[in-house]
């Protein structure tokens, strides 16, 4: 019965050893997973302050683009009116163009009229001077 409470104390004996060297293993576990965690906890704080960062970079992006969106309408209306009152010239230029055409073409008639005239009344004074001179009415 001594042999077999030996056998049962060195059993116990060896148990107790492997719970022991196993109680450190899991304390170094656990220490590593805390370090783990406290560099991801680092880690977290950084890539927050990065969003952060990025956060303003993009509303102040978002608020130049809203101003450029405004300086783009206000370029685009002026350029519509540009572009409206430079075909209201074109039309302009083509309508008086034309209307002086017209003009010419009435001048051109207005001056062979005159000239006929003209040469209407030089035959009547040539064959005036070859009758004679006229005499005043008195």
């Amino acid at each position: 019965m001594q042999e077999t409470r030996h056998i049962s104390l060195t059993i116990c004996l060896i148990i107790l050893g492997l719970v022991l060297s196993g109680c450190g293993k899991v304390k170094q576990e656990r220490d590593d997973a805390l370090a783990e965690a406290s560099a991801a906890k680092a880690e977290l704080a950084k890539v927050k302050a990065q969003l952060t960062e990025a956060q303003t970079a993009l509303d102040a992006a978002n608020k130049d683009k809203a101003a450029l969106d405004s300086k783009v309408t206000a370029l685009t209306t002026e350029r519509d009116s540009a572009l409206k009152a430079s075909e209201q010239a074109s039309l302009n230029t083509i309508t008086m163009l034309a209307k002086m055409g017209d003009q010419a073409k009435q001048y051109d008639k207005q001056i062979q009229d005159l000239q006929a005239k003209i040469k209407e009344l030089a035959g009547k004074l040539k064959s005036a001077e070859t009758i004679g001179p006229v005499a005043p009415n008195l």
